[in-house]
C-alpha cells in the first residue's frame, strides 16, 4: 500500500491514481485547486486539512482532526461501490455533492457548512446515517439541493440555528420530511423518522378515541439550546395510507406524559388526498414522538396486509388490521379496469386486530380489487389495490365440482368458466347406468358461471355430470356421493 502526504496551494490538480490520501500533516487545498483520490482520504488526529478547492473522494473517508475547519471549498462523495465516512472527529465540510447511486453509509458525523453558508447536493444516491451522533449535521445559514424520493438522507439528521427547516429525510423510496417553523431562539433539533407504529397509543380529550396513526412516527430531540418551534408533518399513502376522509380533523400528535395529545395544526388538503400536510402545530418546548392524529374522525382501522391470489378459479382476497376501533366493516370492491369499482362483498369488523378471507366470483381472466374500510361515524379509507389473475380461464374451457365428494345433506357447486357467452344449456347428471338423476336449464355466461345443484336426491355411488348446449357438450365430470 502506498501513502502520501500532499500540500496543494497553488493553481494545481494532484491526482493520487489507485491509492489512498493518508494525511499526517499538512494538507491544504487552495482556492480552485482540485485534489482526486481515487482510494480511500485518511485525515489522522494531529494532522492540519482544510479544503478551500475541490476534493473528490472514490473510496471511503475518514477524519480524526478534532476541530476541523469547514473551509470554503467542495468534497464530492463519488465513488462506484458504496462509501463509508468513519472517524474519531466530525468530518466538517463547507459544501458537499454525493454522485455515487451505491450510496454513502456514515459511521461518523457529516457536518455541512461553516456558520453562514454551505450546501448539501444530492446527485446520486442515499445517504445512510449511523446513531444519533453518526449523522448529518447542517450548521446555521447552510442547506441542501436535488431532495427528492430517491435522494435524501435516511436516519439522524440534526439542524442548528433559529431558522425555518424541512428535513431532508425519507425512508430510502419516499420522502418523510418534517417541517420546523418559528422557531423562538437558536438552537440544535435531531430529527429520526421510524416507518412503524409506536406501540403506545393512550390518548388524553384532546384526541378522539382511536385517533393516533399507528404506521410511521418522527422522533424529535432538542440536543442543544433552549427553543419553542412549530411541528408540520406530511403524508403520502404511498408511504403509508392515512384515513384522511376528514383532513380537517387531522393534528399534530404529540406523545408526552405517557399519552398522545393533539399540539393543533388542521390539514387544508382535499379529502381522500393521497398526499398533504398537518400543520404547522402549537409552539412546543418539548419534543419527543410525534404523528398524525385526530380530534373528531377516528384513525382506527389500520391494515397490516392486504393480497390476493386464484385458489378454485376465483379470487382468494386475504387482509389483517393492527387496530379496529370503532370500526364497522370491510366493503370489497372489484373493477375489471382498475378505475371503475363495484361493491361485491362486505364483511363486518370484529372489533379487535383481526386476520380476514373471502373468495370472490369472478368473471374475467383478471381483475382488480380494493378494500373500502369504512367506520361507525360513516368515515372511510381505502386500502391499495391488488390484481388477481385467473390461470385457470386463461387456457379455454374448465368444468369443476366442489366438494368433490359430496355429503349427505351438502349441496354441489359446479364452476364453469368460458371465454365466450353460449347462450342456454342443460346441466345434466347421469347415474352408473346412464340414467339422468338431474335436470337443469341454465345459462352459460362468458368467464365464470356458478349453479349450486342440492345433493338430497343422489344416493351412495358415483355420477358423471355434462353441460350440454346445441351442438356442444363438455367432458363429462365424475362426482362421487358419499354417505
Amino acid at each position: 500500500m502506498r501513502y502520501f502526504i500532499l500540500f496543494c496551494s497553488a493553481q494545481l490538480i494532484c491526482m493520487v491514481a489507485g491509492a489512498q490520501v493518508y494525511n499526517t500533516g499538512i494538507l491544504y487545498v487552495g482556492n480552485g485547486n482540485t485534489l482526486y483520490s481515487s482510494g480511500d482520504f485518511t485525515n489522522i488526529a494531529g494532522s492540519n486539512y482544510k479544503n478551500d478547492g475541490s476534493l473528490y473522494i472514490s473510496g471511503n473517508a475518514s477524519n480524526d482532526q478534532v476541530a476541523l475547519p469547514a473551509g470554503a471549498g467542495t468534497t464530492y462523495f463519488n465513488g462506484i461501490t458504496a462509501q463509508t465516512l468513519s472517524g474519531a472527529a466530525p468530518f466538517r465540510c463547507f459544501n458537499v455533492v454525493l454522485n455515487n447511486p451505491a450510496g454513502l453509509t456514515l459511521g461518523n458525523r457529516l457536518a455541512i457548512g461553516d456558520g453562514t453558508g454551505g450546501t448539501l447536493s444530492f446527485t446520486a444516491g442515499l445517504i445512510r446515517a449511523g446513531g444519533n451522533t453518526q449523522d448529518v449535521y447542517f450548521y446555521p445559514g447552510s442547506g441542501y439541493a436535488g431532495y427528492d424520493a430517491g435522494h435524501h438522507i435516511i436516519g439522524y439528521t440534526t439542524k442548528s440555528g433559529n431558522t425555518n427547516f424541512t428535513f431532508p429525510i425519507g425512508d430510502g423510496a419516499n420522502k418523510t420530511d418534517l417541517d420546523l417553523t418559528s422557531l423562538s431562539a437558536s438552537a440544535d433539533f435531531q430529527v429520526l423518522y421510524t416507518g412503524a407504529g409506536y406501540g403506545t397509543y393512550n390518548t388524553n380529550v384532546s384526541l378522539v378515541a382511536g385517533g393516533v396513526f399507528n404506521k410511521e412516527w418522527w422522533d424529535i430531540h432538542l440536543t442543544s439550546g433552549a427553543a419553542t418551534a412549530k411541528v408540520s408533518l406530511k403524508w403520502n399513502d404511498a408511504r403509508e395510507s392515512l384515513n384522511h376522509s376528514a383532513p380537517a380533523s387531522l393534528v399534530v400528535a404529540h406523545f408526552t406524559g405517557g399519552a398522545w395529545q393533539s399540539e393543533g395544526g388542521a390539514s387544508g388538503d382535499a379529502a381522500g388526498s393521497s398526499t398533504g400536510t398537518v400543520g404547522p402545530g402549537n409552539s412546543i418546548s418539548t419534543f419527543s414522538p410525534f404523528t398524525f392524529g385526530s380530534t373528531i374522525t377516528p384513525l382506527p382501522i389500520l391494515m397490516n396486509s392486504f393480497t390476493g391470489i386464484e385458489k378454485d378459479c376465483q379470487a382468494y382476497l386475504e387482509w389483517s388490521t393492527a387496530l379496529e376501533q370503532n370500526a364497522d366493516g370491510f366493503e370489497i370492491q372489484q373493477s375489471v379496469n382498475g378505475i371503475d369499482y363495484a361493491t361485491v362483498d362486505f364483511v363486518k369488523a370484529k372489533g379487535v386486530p383481526s386476520g380476514y378471507a373471502v373468495s370472490v366470483p369472478q368473471t374475467v381472466q383478471q381483475a382488480f380489487y380494493r378494500i373500502k374500510q369504512e367506520d361507525l361515524d360513516g368515515s372511510f379509507s381505502y386500502s391499495i389495490i391488488v390484481s388477481v389473475k385467473l390461470n385457470c380461464a386463461a387456457n379455454g374451457e374448465t368444468l369443476a365440482v366442489y366438494p368433490n365428494p359430496v355429503q349427505t345433506g351438502g349441496s354441489i357447486e359446479l364452476r364453469y368458466i368460458v371465454p365466450a357467452a353460449k347462450g342456454e344449456a342443460q346441466l345434466q347428471i347421469f347415474d352408473m347406468t346412464g340414467r339422468v338423476v338431474y335436470n337443469r336449464i341454465v345459462p352459460v355466461n362468458s368467464g365464470l358461471n356458478l349453479y349450486t345443484i342440492p345433493s338430497f336426491s343422489l344416493s351412495k355411488g358415483i355420477y358423471t355430470l355434462f353441460v350440454t348446449g346445441e351442438g356442444w357438450r363438455t367432458a363429462g365430470v365424475k362426482v362421487l356421493k358419499s354417505e
